[in-house]
């Protein structure tokens, strides 16, 4: 589980709180589904035509999740370059 943004945080970006919340479902998602679906822990280990439609479906959405996941993941890193380059820009005078 990941940490919670801060106050400081939120006051500027408050978008952080409902993608730290989305990021905490998918996971849960995640586990849920691997385990009604053991299969697709090795999904190498077992060819797709031997996989339930439902099991199939799953590996789908895990795929997805795991995309999700990864922009995620990058939001906070490109929320801090954003105001990194806004910060030197603010420290360049224009004379």
């Amino acid at each position: 589980m990941s940490p919670p943004p801060t106050w400081d945080q939120l006051m500027v970006n408050p978008e952080l709180a409902t993608l730290h919340v989305l990021g905490e479902v998918l996971t849960m998602a995640q586990r849920v589904l691997l385990c009604a679906h053991p299969q697709l822990e090795e999904a190498s280990a077992v060819p797709s035509s031997e996989l339930s439609a439902m099991a199939t479906v799953a590996g789908g959405i895990l795929t997805h999740i795991a995309g999700l996941q990864m922009a995620l993941h990058r939001y906070p890193q490109e929320m801090r370059r954003y105001y990194q380059r806004m910060l030197q820009e603010e420290h360049e005078l224009p004379f």
